[in-house]
Formats: C-alpha cells, sequence, structure tokens
C-alpha cells in the first residue's frame, strides 16, 4: 500500500498560526478598518487596475494557501488505515463538492459576480476537506463507508463527454466556429465588460468537462484493491498539491484579465492532474506486475 503524502503532525500547528492572522488581516482590508499603506505601489494591476495596486490580495492568498496545505496534509498523531481511508474520501467530498459549486455558479453567476466567485472558490477544496476530515475524525463514530465511486464503464462515458468538448472549445477560441444557434439576446450582465448578444457556449463546455471528469477520476476499475485505494490517495493528493502550486504562480504572476483568464483554465486542473496521474501510476503498476 502506498504511503499518503503527508507532513509532520507539528505543521497542523503552524498552519493555525499562519492562517488566523491572514484572516485577522482580510478582515481589516475588507470592511476598510485598515488598507496596509506600505503594500501599495504604483504599479497597475488588480481586477479593476487601480492606479496605485496593493498585494494585499496576493499575500493573503498566499498565506491562506498555504496555511491550509500544511493543516490538511499535516498527519494524525496516529495515522493508521482509517485515517487513510477518510482522508481520501473527504478529499472526493471536496473536489465532488467543488464541481457542484462550479456548476451552479457556471448557471446563475455572469460577469463580475461569476468571477468573484472564482476567486473565493480557490480555496473551497482545502477547506471542505479540512472541515469534512476533521468532523467525521474527531465527532463521529460511526463505520466508514466505502469510497466514492462510479461503476468501470463511466471512464470510457466521461472520455466520449471530454473529448468532443475540448474539440468544441478549440473550434471556438480559434474563431472557426460560433455555435450560432446557441445564441440568446442581450443578457444582463452577461459580459464581463458589457451587455452584448449571448452564446452560451462557454456554459455548456464548462459543465460536459466538469461531468466528463468527475465520470473519468471516479469510475472504478474492474479490479478495485486496497492497493489502487491507495493509488487513488496519493494521486489525488498530488493533483492537489500541484493545483495550488500553480494557483501561487497565478497569484503572483498574472493580474487583470490574464489571471481571471488563468483561473478558468484552473477549473479543470485537480480533476486533470488526478486522472492523468492516477492513470499513469496505475498503468505503471500493472506493468511491473506483469514482468
Amino acid at each position: 500500500m502506498l504511503q499518503s503524502l503527508s507532513l509532520p503532525n507539528r505543521y497542523k500547528a503552524i498552519g493555525l498560526i499562519v492562517l488566523i492572522p491572514s484572516l485577522i488581516c482580510w478582515l481589516l482590508w475588507t470592511f476598510d478598518i485598515y488598507d496596509f499603506p506600505f503594500l501599495l505601489t504604483g504599479k497597475g494591476g488588480g481586477l479593476f487596475s487601480e492606479e496605485n495596486y496593493s498585494y494585499i490580495e496576493e499575500i493573503l492568498f498566499t498565506g491562506w494557501a498555504v496555511s491550509l496545505l500544511f493543516i490538511a496534509f499535516a498527519r494524525e498523531k496516529i495515522e493508521d488505515e482509517y485515517v487513510q481511508t477518510l482522508r481520501l474520501q473527504s478529499l472526493q467530498w471536496a473536489v465532488l463538492a467543488n464541481a457542484a459549486l462550479l456548476l451552479i455558479a457556471n448557471w446563475s453567476l455572469y460577469g463580475e459576480h461569476f468571477f468573484r466567485v472564482m476567486v473565493y472558490n480557490m480555496l473551497t477544496v482545502l477547506i471542505i476537506f479540512i472541515i469534512r476530515f476533521h468532523y467525521v475524525l474527531h465527532w463521529t463514530k460511526t463505520p466508514l463507508k466505502a469510497t466514492f465511486s462510479l461503476p468501470h464503464r463511466f471512464k470510457k462515458i466521461g472520455l466520449v463527454i471530454v473529448i468532443p468538448c475540448i474539440i468544441a472549445y478549440i473550434l471556438y477560441s480559434a474563431e472557426i466556429y460560433d455555435f450560432p444557434f446557441l445564441k440568446t439576446g442581450v443578457h444582463q450582465d452577461a459580459s464581463f465588460f458589457e451587455n452584448v448578444n449571448y452564446t452560451y457556449v462557454d456554459e455548456i463546455l464548462l459543465t460536459g468537462m466538469i461531468i466528463g471528469l468527475v465520470m473519468m477520476a471516479f469510475a472504478r476499475e474492474k479490479a478495485e484493491d486496497e492497493f489502487i485505494v491507495s493509488i487513488r490517495l496519493r494521486s489525488l493528493q498530488s493533483a492537489v498539491l500541484l493545483n495550488y502550486a500553480l494557483l501561487l504562480i497565478f497569484n503572483w504572476f498574472f493580474f487583470e484579465s490574464n489571471f481571471m483568464r488563468m483561473l478558468i483554465y484552473n477549473m479543470f486542473t485537480v480533476l486533470i492532474l488526478f486522472v492523468i496521474w492516477f492513470n499513469i501510476t496505475y498503468w505503471r503498476n500493472n506493468s511491473l506486475t506483469a514482468e
């Protein structure tokens, strides 16, 4: 059985020490109590292109992300098979809940409102994982059920959904075909910049990608044993870590529309990385076993 990716137990306390001041600073800044003037610079940036830009958002997100990663990946004092299974279940819950929130936001919010939700949604996976993991571990005594999974055939169904979505996105982005049958009239706040004739291509493609990737990620293998479960946990942890590494890079090197564009692509990162990482590890294991 593969060991999960983890940090020493003391990192949980370090994470809390970093998280609390980050939260206090966010409250002070959000409610205009203190604007941290020493962080102001003449460089333009930010979502609304302020003339004087403050790096408080970048610093706060870095603090939150690092502290939540420390808390989420710190080992328990007793790290046994029960805890490992609970970690996988809680990560699955977090990824599925994040996907559900994205789908709701995708069809109910537009323009600036949608992008604001995307900004807050960056931390959803870690927050849901931490809450669910510690709630079950410390507050409930019920036996764990099997990890969430779909029938094996859903892996192929998911692939059949994802491939046309990718092709359609390429056609749409390259302005080869704009799917005119999906256009509608002027939609309030439909566009980030102005109200224009709106098309639902983005919503449909995002929905297809999320549903297809969830099917591929959570479909069972034909022979699902403890070793495969351990591969799932390690692959999902690796996907989450790489996802937040990318977010931290975006956070410091992209501004305004470029940052928002990166957030759109990042919506699929955890699922895509997990599908790739898991299947490569599973294939390598099968190859070594066959030898």
